[in-house]
């Protein structure tokens, strides 16, 4: 975990172990340098948008747009491709 740490900060890196360890079905992940990381070791990837995408496809949320809104507000970037 130390050598993660070198690249990544260290909750990214600890999220990493933690899902390598307990061989997760995927880990969230929303920083390019973590996500890269974690697909080079085998680990799928998912982000918080895509997470919020599921939330509204299931009926847990209501709006996606508002809430992507919302999180833009407090500071939080993603590109639309």
């Amino acid at each position: 975990m130390d050598s993660l740490k070198i690249t990544l900060g260290a909750g990214e890196s600890e999220a990493i172990v933690i899902a390598r360890e307990q061989n997760a079905d995927f880990i969230i992940l929303d920083d390019w340098h973590a996500r890269q990381t974690a697909l080079r070791l085998s680990l799928p990837v998912i982000g918080t948008v895509a997470v919020l995408a599921k939330a509204e496809e299931k009926g847990l949320i209501s709006d996606l747009n508002s809430a992507l809104q919302e999180l833009r507000q407090v500071g939080f970037y993603f590109s639309v491709n």
